[in-house]
C-alpha cells in the first residue's frame, strides 16, 4: 500500500476512526480502573482460543490420510485442548506466563507502528502514530525488565494504556483528516 493510498483511505474513514477512538479512550479507562479484572480477562479469552484451537485440531485431525497422521493430530488436539481448559481454570497463574508474549506483543506492535508512521508521514497526526509506537516499546521494555516480577495486574494495566493511547491516536488522526478533506473539499 503506497503512502497516498493509505492517507485517502484514513480520509475517507475519519468519522468512524474518531468514533471507534473516543470508545477505545473508554474502554482504556476501564481496563486501568479495574487492571487485574482485565488481566483475568485477557487470559481467560487467550485461554477460550487456545481451547478452541484444540477441539478444531481434534476435528481435522479425522481428515487425515492415514491412521498415524490421525492419530497423531488426535493427541496433539486433545494436549491443546487441555491446556485451554487449565488456562480457563486458572486464569491468574496464566497471567505469569502471559506477561513475557504480552511484553513481545508491544515490542512488534511498537516496531509496525513506528513503520506506519513514517509511511503516513506527510499526514497531519503522523507524529501521535509514532508516539504511540515508541509508548508500545516503552511499555514492552517495561514488562520485559519487570518479568517476573510484575503481577496479575500489570498486564490489565498496560493493556489499559496502550488502549487509551491507541484510542487518543485514532481521535486525532480522525479529526486531522477531517480538517484535511475539507480543506480540499472533499467530506469526510
Amino acid at each position: 500500500m503506497t503512502t497516498p493510498s493509505l492517507a485517502d483511505s484514513i480520509k475517507a474513514n475519519a468519522s468512524g476512526m474518531t468514533l471507534l477512538g473516543i470508545a477505545m479512550v473508554i474502554l482504556g479507562a476501564l481496563a486501568l480502573a479495574a487492571p487485574l479484572w482485565t488481566g483475568v480477562a485477557v487470559a481467560l479469552l487467550v485461554g477460550l482460543l487456545v481451547l478452541a484451537a484444540g477441539i478444531a485440531q481434534c476435528a481435522f485431525s479425522f481428515r487425515a490420510s492415514s491412521f498415524a497422521h490421525k492419530l497423531l493430530g488426535l493427541l496433539l488436539g486433545l494436549l491443546t485442548a487441555i491446556c485451554g481448559v487449565v488456562m480457563v481454570a486458572q486464569p491468574v497463574l496464566d497471567l505469569s506466563f502471559l506477561t513475557p508474549a504480552l511484553a513481545g506483543y508491544f515490542l512488534i506492535a511498537g516496531i509496525f507502528e513506528a513503520i506506519a508512521a513514517l509511511r503516513v508521514r506527510p499526514l497531519r497526526g503522523w507524529g501521535w502514530i509514532l508516539v504511540g509506537g515508541l509508548l508500545s516499546l516503552l511499555l514492552g521494555g517495561l514488562i520485559s525488565a519487570q518479568w517476573p516480577l510484575s503481577g496479575a495486574g500489570a498486564i490489565g494495566a498496560l493493556v489499559g494504556i496502550k488502549v487509551m493511547f491507541l484510542g487518543a491516536t485514532m481521535i486525532t488522526l480522525g479529526s486531522a483528516a477531517r480538517a484535511l478533506a475539507a480543506q480540499t473539499g472533499r467530506g469526510a
